[in-house]
């Protein structure tokens, strides 16, 4: 999904470049709608419902290249959002667990955070090594 948003990104920057390098050479501006773009892959649009009509139309004559980029940008940070949000989700579920587990056992909830840090030295060999040099 990462993939194809990123695709999407470049598309989008590479469609702005080409409009910009027309600008240059022929010093006009030519817009390109989604209307083309849909026009050169599926043909001219067909509506059935004409409440539909103005809607359709108007996203039809949105810009493509700002359409692509905000695409491809909202995809890209839907994702990364969702990873750090299942991050944070397993910490909290963690600490839940362990505090269930701690009233089990008949610790007080004070002493939780003490063995949450007994429990990330024990994870990572290296956590406190500096701190052991400084001393």
């Amino acid at each position: 999904m990462t993939t194809f948003a990123l695709c999407l990104i470049y598309y989008g920057l590479a469609v702005w470049a080409y409009q910009t390098i027309g600008w240059f050479s022929d010093g006009v501006w030519s817009p390109y709608p989604i209307r083309e773009a849909w026009e050169a892959f599926a043909g001219p649009p067909s509506y059935d419902s004409p409440e539909l009509n103005p809607s359709v139309e108007a996203i039809l004559n949105l810009p493509l290249g700002l359409t692509l980029t905000l695409t491809g940008l909202f995809i890209v940070s839907t994702r990364f959002t969702s990873l750090i949000f299942e991050v944070v989700w397993a910490q909290w579920e963690r600490r839940r667990w362990i505090l269930e587990q701690c009233k089990k056992v008949g610790l007080y909830p004070w002493v939780v955070p003490e063995i949450l840090e007994e429990l990330k030295r024990s994870e990572d060999p290296n956590r406190g090594k500096f701190e052991k040099r400084i001393r």
